[in-house]
């Protein structure tokens, strides 16, 4: 199992960010959303390497790469978002 918390730069919990934890092992995606209080929870995953993508506006879509799971592990991923720059996409 994955899980963890999305929270933006100041620490309040990112309600509604989306959640893809890809199985590398078998290409397999499972998917989330966090809940009122920015909690997220991928049950039931086989044991092998998986990635986390998490993605909500107006933050930058944030990934984690290279996450083991064993046997009946459980393992915590809390992840803060930064909001984007769209100053960058205007400029020309």
């Amino acid at each position: 199992m994955i899980s963890g918390t999305v929270v933006d730069a100041l620490g309040s919990s990112v309600i509604g960010a989306h959640i893809v934890v890809t199985s590398i092992t078998i290409n397999i995606c499972h998917t989330d959303n966090t809940n009122s209080s920015g909690l997220y929870t991928v049950p039931l995953l086989p044991p092998g390497e998986y990635r986390l993508d998490l993605s909500a506006q107006p933050f930058k879509q944030e990934g984690k790469t290279g996450i083991i799971l064993q046997v009946g592990q459980e393992t915590r991923l809390d992840a803060p978002l930064t909001v984007a720059n769209r100053a960058a996409e205007y400029s020309s």
